[in-house]
């Protein structure tokens, strides 16, 4: 007789799910708070308005190195291929997010963002999957 209550693991694409939704939001938090603090460091220093979008493009790549890194030590395997995903996801929650509150129409600047978070998700996601491991 089998024993059916034991949890089966889902396969495909439904065990991908959970890391990677965990991981844009931990990508989203760690972008959040890189924001926070160079906007405090703007109210305190005088910093040209010409820097605030760079700078903006910075936080969001920590935040997809973040996302990518995450996913990667989650799952375990293909770390470039998992990073891409998490910093296209988080590229669509940046890109919603600026529309919302800006509006109006998409730049050069959101490709350059683009190519910028995808390059930092996919080296998060192979220093992931490449890092040390700890043992218990």
């Amino acid at each position: 007789m089998r024993n059916n209550s034991s949890k089966a693991e889902p396969s495909g694409v439904g065990r991908y799910l959970k890391p990677i939704g965990f991981s844009v939001l931990v990508g989203a938090v760690v972008c959040t708070l890189a924001l926070l603090l160079c906007s405090f460091i703007f109210t305190i220093r005088d910093i040209p308005q010409s820097l605030v979008s760079p700078i903006s493009t910075v936080c969001a790549a920590a935040g997809a190195f973040a996302a990518g890194l995450c996913c990667a030590k989650l799952i375990r395997e293909r770390g470039l291929a998992f990073g891409l995903v998490c910093g296209v996801f988080l590229f669509l929650l940046t890109l919603f997010c600026g529309w919302l509150i800006v509006g109006g129409e998409i730049g050069i600047l959101a490709l350059i963002k683009l190519v910028v978070i995808l390059i930092a998700a996919a080296i998060g996601g192979v220093a992931g999957v490449n890092g040390k491991r700890r043992h218990k």
